[in-house]
């Protein structure tokens, strides 16, 4: 039996002895409190549970460590990438053990300094429900297209490199998240030390993303050396995730198609759990709200987006709203300046971001005309608007996912201005009741789908399988 297996069973008249004997075979254990149930729900311990009969016992294999290394996972209450932290959550939650080991270089990052102290070799140590996290003192950078954005990615590798080991549970898997590459080299370092199961986690596909986004050359040299750290990461893995739906493609085109791919999405986390837990309808409002929250940079494509809101014009019963900072919220606010319809907010902390997109009744995001999109999306912004119960309108040419899968939107081909614009008139000509059931449908579908519980009970399954 491999992963996380679920087993209904009647232990009428059995004691706590008679069922773990009965049921827990060689390898496996009952996950602790608070996961045993009886038939009504309702948590209780284990004697009570087994005195009235009929129980949802969860089993998993035996106890596992888990080293989940990023350099951009974020700790509870930042703005964003909250996934590492997250499934460390839900992972001890159901059993296990996990640290998350990360930067304090992320620009998305909310660091509170009392949690905070000391812990060796330039890495600070706090704990979030059961999970310890690392942050490594790395040299800080400000533009994400930027030689300071690399030099940092290697001081976080040389943080990676003096990692106080010897003071940190002995993993028995070690997840790399790819947003910094480089990190696969010192997981596989760490895998052989400790012998841990090594799990090559892509979320940005490098460097295809650098080709794609900056022009670079298969040819050029940084681009030649990404490649075969990528490759390397591939196939010393023992298994890639990928957070898009259709990574097996790209990986088995850079090499065998023997590595084995699986496919963990983005997922809902804590703090937006509360923040969307109730409905909240848009408010009454003439025009059609059409929103867009995230960064505001040459990788989120606003071009045609604003381009189309400025052809549309400030007379048509549509308004822009655009939540976000990033290297062109300057240039862009001066370009608009003069177009009343189009307004943009700044960088808002995410309570305050969440109330104010709220008034939206529909959400705009856009993915360039990429190869990196064959592979499908993983972002984080379209979790968000289908949380909050919104349409979504993707320009976006790639392999389609969640939108279509939950009838919550549409496509439209990148770069389309006319397609953008007809479609943006329809919804406004839409009866608002029927944008409410579009993004209802979305909301009920990322909440079916995509609860971090239930992701990591997907991660678990398949971690049990390398054991």
């Amino acid at each position: 039996m491999g992963g996380a297996v679920n087993h209904t069973f009647s232990a009428v008249g059995a004691s706590p002895a008679d069922v773990e004997e009965c049921v827990c075979q060689p390898g496996y254990f009952f996950v602790p409190n608070p996961l045993h149930f009886v038939g009504d729900g309702h948590v209780e311990n284990q004697a009570h549970r087994c005195a009235r009969g009929k129980c949802k016992v969860v089993l998993h294999p035996m106890e596992m460590t888990v080293w989940y290394i990023s350099k951009y996972a974020s700790p509870p209450g930042s703005l964003v990438g909250q996934r590492g932290i997250t499934l460390a959550q839900n992972f001890v939650a159901l059993g296990h053990q996990a640290i998350v080991i990360s930067s304090h270089s992320n620009h998305g990052a909310i660091t509170v300094a009392d949690h905070w102290k000391s812990f060796a070799r330039g890495f600070d140590v706090a704990n979030f429900l059961g999970v310890t996290m690392l942050l490594h003192r790395t040299v800080r950078y400000r533009k994400t297209v930027s030689l300071a954005r690399i030099i940092s990615w290697l001081s976080f590798e040389w943080g990676l490199l003096r990692l106080p080991v010897n003071r940190l549970p002995l993993p028995t898997h070690i997840i790399v998240s790819s947003l910094s590459l480089l990190s696969i080299l010192n997981g596989y370092r760490l895998a052989k030390k400790t012998g841990a199961h090594l799990i090559f986690e892509i979320r940005d596909i490098w460097p295809l993303t650098l080709e794609a986004e900056l022009g670079l050359r298969p040819s050029n040299i940084f681009i030649r050396v990404l490649s075969k750290i990528e490759r390397f990461g591939y196939e010393k893995s023992a298994v890639v995730v990928g957070t898009m739906p259709n990574l097996v493609e790209h990986v088995h085109e850079v090499c065998s198609t023997a590595v084995r791919v699986e496919t963990v999405g983005l997922g809902i986390d804590e703090d937006l759990e509360k923040l969307s837990s109730k409905y909240l309808p848009p408010p009454h409002s003439e025009s059609l709200i059409v929103g867009y929250a995230g960064s505001i940079g040459l990788t989120n494509s606003l071009a045609i987006f604003l381009e189309t809101a400025r052809n549309i014009g400030p007379s048509n019963g549509i308004d822009f709203e655009l939540w976000g900072g990033g290297d062109l919220l300057d240039k862009f606010e001066r370009q608009h300046a003069s177009h009343t319809h189009i307004t943009f907010h700044g960088r808002l902390s995410r309570e305050e971001l969440h109330a104010e997109v709220t008034k939206a009744h529909v959400f705009f995001l856009s993915a360039n005309d990429s190869p990196v999109w064959r592979a499908g999306q993983s972002l984080n912004k379209l979790v968000e608007y289908m949380a909050l119960g919104r349409p979504v309108i993707a320009a976006y040419s790639g392999y389609p996912s969640m939108i279509d899968e939950a009838e919550c939107g549409v496509f439209v081909p990148f770069e389309d201005g006319e397609t953008l614009e007809q479609t943006l008139l329809s919804f406004r000509d839409s009866p608002r009741a029927d944008l409410e059931k579009m993004g209802i449908k979305g909301r009920d579908w990322i909440r079916a789908h995509r609860s971090y519980r239930t992701l990591a009970e997907d991660y678990l399954a398949i971690l049990g399988s390398l054991n």
